[in-house]
């Protein structure tokens, strides 16, 4: 029998240069958080996901994402 999958807490700081914007979100894989920020960031700034994701596309240092160390896994 599969173990079930269950998803962490991640943490994302992005750096639009002159302003950093922290996110969260719950999610299986850091990829799969990545995409879920993102989404996050191009609603709370009006814009479409594409242009975000052209930002941190990941020809630069400009975010990192991790398991938010403040939540414990059961």
């Amino acid at each position: 029998m599969k173990k079930k999958l269950q998803k962490k807490l991640f943490c994302g700081l992005f750096n639009y240069g002159r302003q950093v914007e922290k996110k969260f979100a719950w999610a299986f894989t850091g990829r799969q958080a990545k995409v879920f920020m993102m989404k996050q960031l191009a609603n709370d700034h009006g814009v479409i996901y594409s242009a975000v994701a052209k930002i941190f596309d990941g020809s630069k240092s400009n975010f990192s994402i991790q398991v938010d160390p403040q939540w414990k896994e059961k």
